[in-house]
């Protein structure tokens, strides 16, 4: 039960190592499929874009988790001398940066007011609008989509710890977590619409992404 005086329900240290370890592994999770999506393509291969299933299109090498094209060169970054998806690159880096927040909170002893955990959620639903946002753009610049990417997992540690925090219980937090993932969804989906959207105003033939409806 949301507690709405002005002191904030104190969190127990297991429900605090809890949610830490629980995000961290979600995080980690997120890093793997991100970094290294072929690593479940057998569980996807009758869902998953591939070509073996367009005998008739042109087929294109992959870089960066994106077709070596010129229309989707906004899509992609070059690191290091390897060519990283952007979106990717962005999450992964959230996904370290919301790993080191949340272990600083789960070995904190701080309690946090109600007010600031309010302004903290609002915060990261805000972000996770404007990331939205920022993903249907179809004139991507390369840097604020990758921030904006990172910072749609550090969103998620907001919500997640100041669900925590203004409710003093690690359940609302676990809420918190399956929002997220259905979130990222969301987020993942919108990247597929552009990217059909990109193939269907190409003139190429190879139509890598098709629309699905």
């Amino acid at each position: 039960m949301i507690v709405h005086s002005s002191s904030s329900v104190p969190v127990s240290s297991v429900d605090k190592i809890g949610i830490t370890i629980f995000f961290i592994a979600c995080c980690i999770v997120g890093i793997s499929f991100a970094l290294r999506p072929n690593w479940r393509k057998h569980w996807l291969r009758k869902k998953g874009q591939t070509l073996k299933n367009k005998p008739d299109t042109l087929a294109r090498k992959y870089k960066g988790h994106h077709p070596d094209c010129d229309k989707f060169q906004d899509h992609t970054i070059l690191f290091q001398q390897t060519t990283w998806c952007t979106g990717c690159l962005g999450l992964s880096i959230g996904s370290i940066c919301a790993i080191l927040f949340m272990l600083m909170y789960g070995l904190s002893s701080y309690q946090q007011p109600v007010l600031v955990s309010k302004l903290i959620i609002l915060l990261g639903l805000a972000t996770i609008g404007l990331v939205y946002l920022e993903s249907i753009n179809t004139k991507q610049q390369k840097i604020i989509h990758l921030f904006s990417n990172a910072m749609l997992i550090v969103s998620f540690f907001l919500i997640t710890m100041g669900l925590v925090e203004l409710t003093g219980t690690i359940v609302y937090g676990l809420f918190s977590l399956l929002l997220c993932v259905l979130w990222l969804e969301t987020r993942i989906q919108l990247s597929k619409r552009q990217h059909e959207r990109i193939c269907k105003l190409c003139t190429a033939s190879c139509k890598i992404y098709r629309l699905t409806s």
